[in-house]
């Protein structure tokens, strides 16, 4: 419940409409029909109050893009179930990740870039703004 509500903080603008909240954690469905809670249960659901979200359960089995640190394979003690999706299906998608030797190719790379290089400009301009101050 204290993921949901740190979750609902950070991200208040953007929820401004109806949403739906998918967890794995079924008791959540259950908790919301409380009535008569003390303590830390009421000031989060007051909270919550705010926003028009239903809450949906599904097993965390089925959460093929759930983060690595609560479904890590663990081949030494039995479960091989790697890039495994519902019904024994394989995940497709891969991670890309960019490789630097040293951080002056980075840095290098970053002002060729058309992209970011008027934006480290602006950056580094606003710095020379704010220390004239």
């Amino acid at each position: 419940m204290l993921a949901v509500v740190t979750f609902i903080q950070h991200f208040m603008p953007y929820l401004q409409d109806e949403f739906v909240l998918r967890t794995d954690h079924g008791s959540l469905q259950w908790l919301q029909s409380f009535k008569d809670v003390d303590g830390q249960w009421t000031r989060w659901q007051h909270k919550l109050q705010r926003f028009r979200f239903k809450v949906t359960h599904r097993p965390g089995r089925r959460h093929g893009n759930a983060d690595s640190l609560s479904r890590t394979v663990c081949k030494q003690y039995g479960r091989d179930d790697e890039g495994l999706l519902n019904d024994g299906q394989r995940d497709s998608c891969g991670i890309n990740s960019i490789q630097f030797t040293d951080g002056d190719s980075a840095k290098e790379q970053q002002q060729n870039d058309p992209d970011i290089a008027p934006l480290l400009v602006a950056k580094q301009s606003w710095h020379c703004y704010q220390s004239n101050k």
